[in-house]
C-alpha cells in the first residue's frame, strides 16, 4: 500500500468489477476524496453515482488487486462525508486519556476526551466541547489566493507610484538645469592631519594618516582653525567593522576643556557609527549632534545607509549658517540635510573623535568662501 503503483491498480481493479454493474456515465468524481483507512486499506468518498453519494473501501488483497466493501450510501453513514478529521489533533491528557480535538462535524468544532477501559481495547467519551474549527486546505489555498491578490494590486500600485517619481524625478532635473548653480566653498583653509593635539586616546600620525587604536569612547584629536560663515568640511576614514564603532568631525568648536567627557564644548559633530546591538541592523548610521558644552550633547539628526563603515567613506559637511542648514554627502551622494536657527557662527577649533578601535582617517580638509 506504501507504493502508488500498487493503489492504481486496486482502483482500476475496482472498476473492472463494477464495469457491468453499473452505467459509467452516471458516475461523477469530481468531488471525490481517497484517504488512507488502515494498514490495508483506501476510503474512497464523495462519489455521486445518478445523483446520489456514496462510497467505498478498498482492502488490499496481497497480489495485485483488492477487495472492494460497499458501496456505502451518504444516508446510511452514521459518520458523515461532510465530517472531516484530516486537520485534527490528539494529545495525551493522562496516564489513560487522549484528547482529539479539531474534528470538524457540520462547519463547528469539536474537541473530546476519550479515556481507555483498563483490560479491554475500549474507549469511552468523557467529555466533549465545542472549539474554533482548525483551518483547513482549501482555506489555507484560498488565504493564499487572497494574499497573491493582493500582493498583485500593492505591485501594481507600486509601480504606478514609482512612474510618478520618475516623471517628478525628471521635472526636478530639468528644474535643477534650469537654476543657476550654487558653488560650495572652494578656498581651502586647512588640509591634512598634522600640527594637531590628542586630547584623549592613543593617536599615531604617521605617512600622511592618523589611527587611534584605544578602545576608548570619547578620543579626541583637535586642530585649531578659526571658522565663520560658509564652511565645508571633508574627511576619509575607516573603521574595523565589529561591534560597536564610530568616527566624526566636531566643527565650529569653541569652549572645550575636558576631552575625556561626552561632548565638546560648544560645536556640532557629524557622526558615523555601526551599532547592532542597539539598532538591531548592521548598517551604518550618519548622525548630527549638537554639543553644548563638554557633558550635554544631543542627537538632532540620523540616517541609515548601505555602506559599510569598515569600507573608506569620504563625509563632506557643508555648513551654511546664514541659510540655517548643515548638508551631509557621504562618498558623493547627499544623504542628510539640517535646518535650524542654532547654527553657531564662529568657532576657534575642529577635532576628530572616535569610538572603539582602530579607526583611520586619512584625509581632512576644509574650505570657505
Amino acid at each position: 500500500m506504501r507504493k502508488p503503483l500498487v493503489v492504481i491498480l486496486m482502483l482500476a481493479l475496482a472498476w473492472a468489477l463494477h464495469a457491468q454493474a453499473i452505467d459509467p456515465t452516471q458516475l461523477d468524481f469530481s468531488n471525490a476524496r481517497v484517504s488512507m483507512a488502515g494498514p490495508n486499506s483506501i476510503y474512497i468518498r464523495s462519489v455521486f453515482y445518478a445523483g446520489q453519494g456514496v462510497s467505498v473501501i478498498l482492502e488490499y488483497d496481497g497480489g495485485q488487486g483488492a477487495t472492494i466493501k460497499g458501496p456505502f450510501l451518504a444516508a446510511d453513514k452514521f459518520l458523515k462525508d461532510s465530517y472531516d478529521v484530516e486537520y485534527a489533533s490528539i494529545k495525551k491528557v493522562s496516564p489513560t486519556a487522549i484528547e482529539i480535538s479539531g474534528v470538524i462535524l457540520g462547519g463547528q468544532g469539536y474537541s473530546g476526551v476519550f479515556e481507555w477501559v483498563p483490560g479491554t481495547s475500549n474507549l469511552t467519551l468523557k467529555s466533549y466541547s465545542m472549539v474554533e474549527a482548525p483551518t483547513t486546505y482549501p482555506e489555507l489555498v484560498g488565504e493564499l489566493n487572497e494574499a497573491n491578490a493582493q500582493v498583485v494590486a500593492l505591485k501594481n500600485q507600486v509601480d504606478a507610484e514609482r512612474k510618478k517619481a520618475d516623471e517628478l524625478t525628471g521635472k526636478l532635473s530639468q528644474a535643477a538645469m534650469a537654476a543657476p548653480a550654487v558653488e560650495k566653498p572652494a578656498n581651502t583653509v586647512f588640509a591634512g592631519l598634522q600640527g594637531g593635539t590628542s586630547r584623549y586616546g592613543t593617536w599615531k600620525e604617521s605617512m600622511g594618516t592618523l589611527a587611534q587604536t584605544a578602545d576608548l569612547k570619547y578620543a579626541k584629536y583637535s586642530f585649531p582653525l578659526n571658522q565663520s560663515g560658509e564652511m565645508l568640511y571633508s574627511f576619509t576614514a575607516q573603521a574595523k567593522e565589529k561591534g560597536w564603532i564610530g568616527y566624526g568631525l566636531h566643527l565650529f568648536a569653541s569652549g572645550a576643556k575636558d576631552s575625556k567627557l561626552y561632548g565638546f564644548g560648544n560645536s556640532y559633530l557629524v557622526w558615523l557609527t555601526r551599532d547592532p546591538g542597539y539598532y538591531k541592523w548592521p548598517n551604518t548610521y550618519v548622525q548630527l549632534y549638537r554639543s553644548f558644552d563638554d557633558v550635554r550633547m544631543i542627537q538632532v539628526a540620523s540616517v541609515s545607509i548601505s555602506i559599510s563603515i569598515g569600507s573608506a567613506i569620504t563625509t563632506e559637511v557643508w555648513y551654511q549658517p546664514a541659510e540655517g542648514t548643515i548638508a551631509v554627502s557621504v562618498d558623493g551622494r547627499d544623504v542628510l540635510h539640517y535646518m535650524t536657527d542654532d547654527l553657531l557662527m564662529a568657532g576657534d577649533t575642529i577635532a576628530l573623535r572616535t569610538l572603539g578601535a582602530p579607526v583611520e582617517f586619512t584625509a581632512l580638509v576644509v574650505k570657505a568662501k
